[in-house]
């Protein structure tokens, strides 16, 4: 899966992420036929790949119509009456993501391409590569017709671009009904719960494959790093005072804390004194504490198996989501 925002995708020459708005001001867009593209700084993902025999003019055209009208007007005109002249058909949706506290960002091919059918071929391929790689399409592409959906995602999922939550937890849900189903034989045989994790993640992988490469995140387990350092929670009597800390599984983008999704701890036949310890750990990660750095994570779910199946319970920031669940053995 390659990046939609290197400078290097799709085999062309890009230029550096430019505030749309100041490189329209200052005149860094060539004034020269090719290919450009847009982002949502702080998210993964495009928001549309388009071309232009003249990018500055045809870029300059879009920032204008953006800022002269709502969205609405563009969108919502009477039947009756002829369709409000765009100057750029992206306008309305460059106008709702600001409008929704994005900020975007413009970037273009360095290479030329004169050519109206060769630039048009260039846009078809990268669309289509972006496509097949994410799944979808940028959300201003074609009529602007995932902008909904992209604004939704926004609303449950924060300004930092990540997916809903409920779409996180229906995920951890079916993966576990996953394990419970085509893994029966592991908590018949009592085997080790990493043996149980390594599946839950092969099948929460798949369950979240769209959001994995929207979003730029990873599936990883017994991830020990915080960016570069060691990731550490507060001392363990248990361990002699232990700090360093391996979660389970993680969902998350390498790196940084900027898109910590899920934890999950997972342990097998657990009593009410482990499982309380583990909650009050899962609930560390999921709030801003001064004990330890600050993980942040989104979500954090516990998980408990045994030969019958799993039951497990989700916490954010403000404790618990719900009772706990069961997924059982048929």
């Amino acid at each position: 899966m390659s990046n939609p925002q290197a400078d290097d995708w799709g085999g062309l020459s890009w230029s550096g992420w430019r505030a749309f708005d100041q490189a329209v001001t200052e005149d860094w867009i060539p004034a020269t036929g090719g290919v450009y593209r847009f982002r949502s700084r702080g998210e993964p993902g495009l928001l549309y790949i388009g071309e232009g025999a003249d990018r500055r003019r045809r870029l300059r055209t879009l920032e204008l119509h953006s800022k002269a009208h709502p969205a609405r007007y563009y969108l919502e005109w009477p039947a009756e009456t002829k369709r409000p002249h765009r100057g750029h058909y992206a306008a309305p949706y460059l106008r709702l993501c600001r409008d929704a506290g994005c900020v975007v960002d413009v970037s273009w091919a360095t290479g030329v391409h004169a050519d109206r059918a060769v630039r048009r071929a260039v846009e078809a391929c990268l669309i289509r590569q972006y496509h097949d790689e994410a799944h979808g399409d940028p959300p201003w592409q074609h009529g602007g017709r995932g902008m909904p959906a992209y604004l939704a995602r926004r609303d449950l999922g924060g300004s930092a671009g990540t997916p809903a939550r409920e779409t996180v937890l229906e995920a951890v849900s079916a993966a576990l009904g996953d394990v419970v189903t085509e893994d029966r034989v592991l908590l018949a045989l009592q085997a080790h719960e990493l043996a149980l994790v390594h599946r839950f993640g092969v099948y929460l992988e798949a369950r979240l494959r769209r959001e994995l490469t929207e979003y730029g995140v990873t599936v990883d387990l017994d991830y020990d790093r915080h960016g570069d350092l060691r990731k550490l929670l507060p001392a363990r009597p248990d361990r002699d005072d232990e700090r360093r800390f391996r979660p389970d599984l993680i969902v998350h983008r390498r790196g940084d804390d900027t898109h910590n999704l899920l934890v999950v701890e997972w342990k097998k036949n657990a009593g009410g004194t482990m499982l309380k310890s583990l909650e009050k750990r899962i609930r560390s990660l999921v709030v801003n504490e001064d004990k330890h750095p600050s993980y942040d994570y989104q979500l954090g779910v516990l998980a408990d198996s045994s030969n019958d199946g799993v039951r497990w319970r989700a916490f954010d920031s403000r404790g618990p989501v719900d009772d706990w669940q069961h997924v059982g053995c048929s």
